[in-house]
């Protein structure tokens, strides 16, 4: 998890999309209640016109089997399934700031990995369900490691932000761990990094506070997409795609 305010311990008030925008299905696709407290018309309406989603994608098992099935990978769910329920249950009481569950988040990170990285290694898999399981929630290296086995673990070791050293800004701690746990870490961590800072960037209209966007948003354009660009291009446009979006609409609104 990059924003550590992204986690919250009470929904928001979306309920079910009647309509849904950019193509998601229905079921996917949530907006604020009309009761609630939520953005207004003119704030959903701003997020279509630049090209942004009014609610997260809400996937699950049917959408990874489906990845899977497309990778021609499909019997591999019987192995990969225990990572989905773990991650399930570990993130049980949090929520994101659109007010889904947290463990959403999770599955769409390793949905990317599998779209947009081609990835087939169930491990590598794995590893991007639970990627935020150790940093978040109150487990064990050595449970994952019992639960997954040794690369599994080293690679939620790996994606896992160190805490700062003595005298290290949190620019620098960040600086650090791309460099040393993900960019040199175990095979597969990059790409799962990239995959989940995909996912964060599709919603980050939704965080509430404009200065941590737009820290993100400097913070994504300094160091991730050049990795992007530089190893997968296509994933590279489509982050700064996404980012255009976002500040269209900070721009406009």
């Amino acid at each position: 998890m990059q924003i550590q305010s992204r986690v919250l311990t009470a929904p928001t008030g979306f309920s079910t999309a009647v309509g849904t925008p950019g193509g998601l299905l229905q079921r996917d696709c949530f907006q604020r209640s009309a009761s609630s407290s939520g953005p207004d018309q003119a704030t959903r309406l701003g997020w279509m016109k630049a090209g942004l989603p009014v609610g997260p994608e809400l996937i699950g098992s049917p959408e990874l089997k489906e990845s899977l099935n497309k990778l021609g990978m499909g019997d591999s769910w019987k192995e990969i399934e225990p990572a989905y329920r773990f991650a399930q249950s570990a993130h049980k009481t949090q929520k994101r700031d659109d007010g889904t569950p947290y463990y959403h988040h999770c599955a769409r990170a390793a949905r990317n990995l599998m779209e947009h990285f081609n990835v087939k290694d169930p491990d590598v898999i794995k590893a991007a369900l639970l990627h935020d399981t150790l940093e978040d929630c109150k487990i064990k290296p050595e449970e994952i490691k019992a639960r997954f086995g040794s690369r599994v673990a080293a690679l939620v070791q790996a994606l896992t932000k160190p805490e700062c050293a003595p005298g290290e800004s949190y620019d620098q701690r960040n600086e650090r761990y791309l460099r040393d746990q993900i960019v040199n870490g175990p095979p597969g961590a990059l790409e799962i990094k990239l995959a989940d800072r995909m996912d964060n960037i599709d919603d980050l209209h939704l965080v509430p506070e404009r200065k941590m966007v737009a820290r993100y948003i400097e913070d994504t354009q300094s160091h991730y997409l050049p990795l992007a660009n530089q190893r997968y291009p296509a994933v590279g446009e489509r982050m700064t795609q996404t980012l255009q979006g976002v500040q269209r609409w900070m721009m406009q609104s």
